[in-house]
């Protein structure tokens, strides 16, 4: 006698396989998404904490209580650019932020929209905008 299943069996594993997967699949499409918001939410505040250290340092080191006027030197709407960076004379962030573009618009990176305008994907459709401001 031939071991095998039944088809009673193969049916009741694949009605557990199907129920497990409908709890599972959109728990993991949830768990994605967040993950993208903490990345998202993580640069926007290391950004702000490299602006103010700088303005911290303008301070200390004479040179008043300015912000500085641009962010980077970076090209507007390019992709592989270095975001966050500082001028030449006045550094931001030590590791940049690699940009994207408007057409591959990939989710989680940033895009440099104007000299002080950047933009940030949370998907296809939907982005933050970061505008930074000089003079408050």
């Amino acid at each position: 006698m031939k071991k095998s299943f039944s088809l009673l069996e193969i049916i009741v594993v694949i009605i557990l396989i199907s129920i497990i997967s409908l709890i599972a699949f959109p728990k993991l499409f949830l768990n994605v998404t967040n993950a993208s918001y903490i990345k998202i939410k993580s640069d926007i505040s290391l950004v702000r904490s490299a602006i103010i250290h700088n303005r911290n340092q303008n301070i200390i080191s004479g040179k008043g209580e300015a912000y500085m006027l641009y962010l980077d030197d970076a090209k507007v709407n390019t992709v592989n650019e270095k975001l966050f960076m500082g001028t030449s004379d006045e550094k931001l962030l030590q590791y940049p932020i690699i940009s994207t573009s408007n057409e591959t618009a990939e989710i989680g990176k940033w895009i440099k929209t104007t000299k002080n305008h950047y933009k940030i994907y949370i998907n296809k459709l939907e982005s933050i905008e970061f505008v930074y401001d000089s003079t408050h």
